[in-house]
């Protein structure tokens, strides 16, 4: 069975499903800071954002 979607479409639709994660994730850090501007620390960052600790650690570093 042949692939039904053409190569040139399936790579400008991954590629604007990276700049979806990217947008996400940049909004994302820009939530946690506000969050921590506002005196949360990470832990509590981490339960609100359902991020891991880790990765709120990385994200505001």
């Amino acid at each position: 069975m042949t692939d039904p979607i053409p190569a040139q479409v399936r790579a400008r639709m991954l590629e604007r499903s990276n700049a979806t994660r990217r947008r996400d994730r940049d909004k994302a850090i820009a939530l946690m800071r506000a969050m921590r501007d506002g005196g949360l620390s990470q832990q509590v960052i981490a339960a609100i954002t359902g991020y891991s600790p880790t990765t709120v650690k990385r994200y505001l570093r």
